[in-house]
């Protein structure tokens, strides 16, 4: 009898610590950090204005990182986005 009460008070000990640490990245979640700071821009360019926008960002201080660039059909222009660092 008095075994039973103590398996059942450790199982609920254990089971409640458990929780604790189970629930406290939900309650209390942990600070996030930018690793840089730079700030960051996304422009839409085309075939035909690409090498403009590239000059104009890049004559103000912009330094490009991707240019993710797409065709729609042969018949028309292409179009992308310029990603940007500053």
């Amino acid at each position: 009898m008095q075994s039973d009460r103590f398996l059942r008070g450790s199982l609920i000990a254990i089971i409640f610590l458990l929780a604790v640490i189970a629930l406290r990245p939900v309650f209390a979640p942990a600070d996030v950090r930018a690793q840089s700071h730079y700030s960051y821009q996304l422009v839409a360019v085309t075939s035909h204005n690409a090498r403009e926008i590239l000059t104009k960002y890049t004559n103000e201080g912009w330094e490009p990182i991707d240019l993710s660039y797409y065709w729609t059909s042969p018949e028309k222009e292409g179009a992308g986005y310029l990603l940007l660092k500053k």
